[in-house]
């Protein structure tokens, strides 16, 4: 059979004759507009299997070939000479994401290409250079869009075949730039009074030499008492927001030169002139005169982020600027699998490889900047949970297309354990159940899959207060490895979780841990398993969560991946005063 090689939902791209092979795990569902149509889903998994390892050796081995030709190239363009580490913590983690993005879309158009006799392929354009985002975040939506995913995926069909495969081309509407983060617009009125409290008042309140505590995951207490014992103003750090150039042209940027015979590093070089967002290149300078205008203190005694790090363009070029002068910069742990997940917990990230310190949950490894701390996002809150209540079960999340992984098929099988671990529980405790599901995209709530499974159930979707719904609960369920998990331990709530691809992603070294919470009931591999636990273990959870087995097994998982301390503030500042003057 001749098959014609898809990677746009357009309609307009898909072949009448031929059996149209869609790539790209989009979730066709029940629309009828494709019911007149021969076609086959290829999974991801399907194609490459779930050899995790493999394209993260690969991510990681052109990340450490390309970044500091990127950066090189960047000091050229903009006429500066910044170190690697400070283009690092600006760009560091698009870099990996964009990286990942392309290791696996080439990887699986290549063996598409190889396997099936595709005699054709359709190729969605428009007259926009449609990959570019404008920020570290904009990219991420990008990547979540089928339309930016049918752009790339012509280039690389392009790219890896010769003038003999046919290619048709076939222009279809998109995104601007792929802007997808609403613009607010501020009232005049409160500009001035932002002005006031964030710009004018800095100045005359606040020493130059006190630490930056931005966004830092502590509670608004803890937040207030570490600034006491810094014997500091407790102060909130305002940012302004960008008005982005949408007019790009690169073509005074330029190629980056290398010499491989990797078909996807040769490929990625001569595409990420065209893929940079803007925030690194039209706007960089915009940024950077920003951040150098911040009211914030001019000689830090030391900066601490959990949650700037990544996606505030403004706050990176500024803790860059600060690196460059010698400050001192602490990252702390944002959320699990840390030092567990192969792809999360990646050494190269830039809060692991371009920081003076990364505070961690409890884990330690033989890295100098690693400061061994404790969960001091949840350390010490209330134990809230309803002896007598029903069961919640908090719903994974579809995850996000960066990664090298089959995401919606992944996200239907766990609405089919959703299903099996219902389906089996008993008759009284189905009455109880409350499902959460923390997503924006509902559209998989309109399935007639989820309607005839789950319209039954009382549901919460994304706002969603966890202490509300904790005092009504006795048991949580988690059905993936959630940074809910280590909260829930640190506040010693009763859990189990369902961990159907952990052994796929997990390092090596973390499976002794859990193997202890497999063994102790506290994790469990299918919904089978975890329903049974449930179904005899209904009226005793207290007793099996205290009983001194299950605790064991708390305690030394724990230890590990979310310590506790008698005191978050004062304990925190010890870390990091003593990890500071050891450096």
């Amino acid at each position: 059979m001749d098959y014609h090689l898809v990677t746009s939902l357009d309609i307009k791209t898909w072949h009448n004759h031929k059996c149209n092979i869609i790539i790209g795990d989009w979730n066709i569902g029940e629309n009828k507009f494709y019911r007149g149509f021969n076609y086959k889903i290829l999974s991801s998994n399907e194609i490459l299997g779930n050899n995790l390892n493999r394209l993260v050796k690969k991510i990681n081995e052109i990340y450490s070939t390309i970044s500091p030709l990127l950066y090189k190239k960047l000091n050229v363009y903009h006429n500066c000479d910044y170190s690697d580490r400070y283009w690092n913590i600006i760009l560091g983690h698009w870099l990996y994401r964009c990286i990942s993005v392309f290791v696996y879309r080439f990887n699986v158009t290549e063996k598409v290409l190889s396997k099936y006799n595709i005699t054709g392929a359709s190729i969605a354009v428009d007259k926009n250079n449609n990959l570019i985002a404008k920020n570290s975040l904009s990219f991420v939506y990008a990547c979540e869009d089928q339309v930016w995913n049918s752009f790339l995926y012509g280039k690389i069909i392009e790219k890896i075949t010769d003038n003999n495969f046919l290619k048709s081309y076939i222009e279809v509407k998109s995104s601007k730039n792929f802007i997808y983060q609403t613009e607010r617009k501020k009232s005049k009125f409160k500009n001035l009074i932002n002005d006031l409290l964030f710009s004018k008042l800095p100045t005359l309140l606040y020493n130059e030499t006190d630490a930056c505590i931005i966004d830092s995951y502590l509670s608004k207490v803890n937040e207030l008492k570490l600034n006491i014992l810094l014997k500091q103003l407790p102060r909130k750090y305002h940012f302004p927001e960008v008005n982005y150039n949408y007019s790009v042209n690169r073509s005074k940027f330029g190629k980056i030169n290398i010499i491989s015979k990797d078909p996807i590093i040769k490929f990625f070089t001569e595409i990420l002139k065209d893929i940079l967002p803007m925030s690194f290149v039209e706007n960089y300078k915009d940024i950077d005169s920003m951040a150098k205008k911040l009211p914030f203190p001019k000689k830090p005694k030391f900066i601490f982020t959990s949650n700037a790090y990544d996606y505030n363009e403004i706050f990176k070029v500024w803790v860059a600027n600060k690196c460059e002068q010698g400050y001192k910069y602490i990252v702390g742990q944002h959320g699990n699998n840390y030092n567990t997940h192969l792809l999360f917990g990646n050494k190269i990230l830039p809060e692991l490889s371009s920081t003076d310190g990364f505070f961690t949950w409890g884990w330690k490894n033989k890295s100098e900047n690693i400061i061994q701390g404790f969960n001091f996002k949840s350390n010490k809150r209330r134990q809230i949970h309803n002896k007598k209540g029903g069961l919640l079960i908090i719903c994974q999340p579809r995850e996000d297309r960066w990664q090298p992984i089959d995401v919606e098929t992944n996200f239907k099988k766990s609405l089919s354990d959703n299903k099996t671990l219902l389906d089996n529980l008993h008759d009284k405790i189905k009455k109880e159940v409350t499902l959460k599901y923390r997503v924006q995209n509902t559209n998989f709530m309109k399935t007639n899959f989820f309607i005839k499974n789950f319209s039954n159930f009382k549901i919460e979707n994304h706002k969603f207060d966890l202490d509300v719904n904790l005092k009504k609960n006795r048991l949580v369920i988690f059905n993936y490895d959630s940074t809910g998990i280590l909260e829930l331990l640190c506040r010693n709530i009763p859990f189990i979780a369902l961990l159907r691809n952990d052994l796929k992603y997990r390092k090596t070294h973390a499976n002794k841990m859990y193997q202890i919470m497999f063994d102790n009931k506290i994790f469990h591999h299918n919904a089978k398993s975890a329903s049974k636990f449930i179904n005899n273990n209904w009226n005793t959870i207290e007793k099996w969560w205290y009983s001194s087995e299950v605790t064991k097994a708390k305690v030394s998982f724990s230890n590990n991946y979310s310590r506790s301390t008698s005191n978050t503030s004062k304990d925190l500042l010890f870390k990091i005063d003593k990890h500071l003057s050891n450096i």
